[in-house]
């Protein structure tokens, strides 16, 4: 696949924040495997990346809650949406070339997935998600509990 100049010029940048951010070296591995795998028709470059992509609630089945980052970059001509897999209203719409950066407050007891799309269409340009994981597994008792006899 091949990148023009001003498409490697906009991937370096986010490398550069992820860079500064203390981010590990995978964050932009991410990055380059969403932007191998999500190219427009047009061969445009568009990317997504969230930032905590995990989230970690005390006991299996709790809601977790948590301040998303997420940041993409979108090609300069049309009309694209973020939104959360199998739900129809999008979280947000914006026209145009954009690298963006959105704090999004995440409560969800389960893993989601995250896309961009263009507006008005189902095709998934590029996609992030979320994974849940518990400190403690529903049913199981604690090793350390009190014991009367």
């Amino acid at each position: 696949m091949c990148f023009s100049k001003d498409d490697w010029h906009i991937v370096m940048e986010l490398f550069n924040k992820i860079k500064h951010r203390n981010t590990a070296f995978i964050g932009l591995l991410g990055i380059f495997t969403l932007v191998s795998s999500s190219a427009s028709a047009e061969g445009e470059l568009i990317a997504l990346d969230v930032k905590p992509n995990r989230c970690i609630a005390l006991h299996q089945g709790q809601i977790c809650y948590q301040t998303l980052r997420f940041q993409w970059l979108t090609p300069a001509i049309g009309e694209y949406c973020l939104y959360q897999q199998a739900v129809s209203e999008p979280l947000l719409c914006w026209s145009g070339k954009k690298i963006t950066t959105v704090a999004y407050e995440f409560e969800s007891d389960r893993s989601l997935a995250y896309q961009i799309r263009r507006k008005g269409e189902e095709n998934v340009l590029a996609q992030a998600q979320v994974k849940i994981a518990w400190v403690y597994k529903k049913g199981r008792k604690s090793a350390s509990g009190w014991r009367l006899f």
